[in-house]
């Protein structure tokens, strides 16, 4: 309407600028002529009005369409972040040796500077993972204990905080940082999170479930020692380090002495009872290093690294006399039973050069041991010389056996 209304004002400033008489005849020319000129206007008018519009809807869509393709963006970083978190997590079953990795992936996703990462299992209450990365362990693992805000004085500013993620079955995922980050974290940001935690849990979960099975495959199930298998494995590890590393390394075989009396006696339940103890008699004599067996039935061995003949034999003899000292339980829980043991010693280099002789010499030297009356400890029958020529050794006699 402005624009009609200005061209009607150009048409009548024309027409009476220049001091034109117009007489009555022409009226219907001229006012045609104003309203092809009002209509024009209206339409060009339009036409603008209609073009601004435009412009301004192009550029509302145009942000719009910045806006989403940056969602978009943000969205797709977020897929990759979380299919990298979980290539990395199912890649091993060691998750702590991929932990800090993950925790970088997070960082960077979320521009952050500082994080740490727990999970409890909270059956136990006990942290089964953590990792940190960019504050000190110590005051990530003070906030997440304390349940509060602490202020940390290493680095960062202002407080930090813990808040827990999720709880996937018996396992608990709590994340720490900057208590201002956390309190800004939106909903996109919280389902990334919480797709990172699912991993995480996942992962450990299944390095839990793996070292159980692994513990259960190489356990007697009686006793909770070491059973045959690992004997196996473990013997070929360390005969390998005592040849690299030019060491000695003994081995002994002992078997319990008239052990089917014991359960012809008292009974299996009190023969099982017995065999737990023996291996707990076992476990106390020895060191840390070395590693007790159940080599199966009421048979049982030792393995003793960097250990000469000589050594073995004293360790072989407290065993026996710590055994033949103990009572052990009967059927009523009371301390009454005698048992004792035969031990057979046998070394790498002096009595085998691999582990089926090393084991022959053992289980030579235990049989040697029952023959000489039970309860006693002896050397093999054989001997390897430098050469690596087998020769019987020279016998002895004696409870102690001979000098190995």
């Amino acid at each position: 309407m402005g624009a009609s209304l200005l061209a009607l004002s150009y048409v009548l400033g024309h027409v009476l600028g220049g001091h034109v008489l117009v007489s009555p005849s022409t009226y219907p020319f001229l006012l045609g002529k104003v309203a092809i000129l009002v209509a024009f206007a209206w339409v060009l008018g339009r036409i603008i009005t209609e073009q601004t519009e435009r412009a301004f809807s192009l550029e509302v869509e145009s942000e719009q369409v910045e806006a989403l393709n940056a969602q978009l963006e943000r969205r797709v970083a977020e897929m990759q972040a979380v299919a990298e978190v979980s290539d990395m997590l199912h890649s091993t079953l060691d998750v702590d040796s991929v932990g800090g990795d993950v925790l970088d992936v997070i960082l960077k996703l979320l521009g952050w500077d500082a994080i740490s990462v727990f999970v409890v299992d909270t059956t136990t209450n006990e942290t089964v993972f953590s990792a940190t990365r960019g504050v000190a362990s110590r005051s990530a693992k003070f906030a997440y204990s304390s349940g509060e805000s602490v202020t940390d004085s290493y680095g960062l500013e202002g407080s930090f905080g813990c808040f827990e993620v999720l709880e996937y079955h018996k396992l608990l995922v709590v994340l720490c940082a900057d208590s201002r980050l956390i309190e800004s974290i939106d909903e996109n940001d919280r389902r990334v999170i919480q797709a990172v935690a699912a991993e995480l849990a996942v992962a450990v979960e299944n390095a839990q479930l793996y070292r159980l099975t692994r513990r259960l495959a190489n356990t007697d199930e009686l006793t909770g020692l070491y059973n045959y298998r690992y004997l196996q494995q473990r013997l070929d590890e360390e005969i390998s380090r005592a040849r690299r590393y030019n060491k000695t390394l003994s081995f002994l075989m002992i078997d319990v002495d008239d052990f089917k009396r014991i359960n012809d006696t008292y009974g299996h339940l009190v023969g099982d009872s017995v065999l737990r103890e023996l291996g707990e008699i076992m476990k106390s004599t020895v060191r840390e290093v070395d590693v007790v067996v159940r080599y199966g039935g009421e048979e049982f061995s030792v393995i003793l690294p960097e250990t000469d003949a000589a050594g073995a034999f004293i360790v072989a003899e407290k065993i026996r006399e710590n055994v033949a000292m103990h009572r052990f339980k009967d059927e009523d829980g009371e301390p009454s039973i005698k048992v004792t043991v035969s031990i057979g010693v046998a070394n790498m280099p002096v009595h085998a050069d691999d582990k089926e002789s090393l084991l022959r010499a053992a289980d030579d030297a235990v049989y040697y041991a029952k023959e000489s009356g039970k309860d006693r400890v002896r050397a093999p029958r054989i001997r390897l010389t430098r050469f690596g020529r087998p020769v019987e050794a020279p016998s002895t006699s004696g409870r102690s056996g001979e000098d190995a």
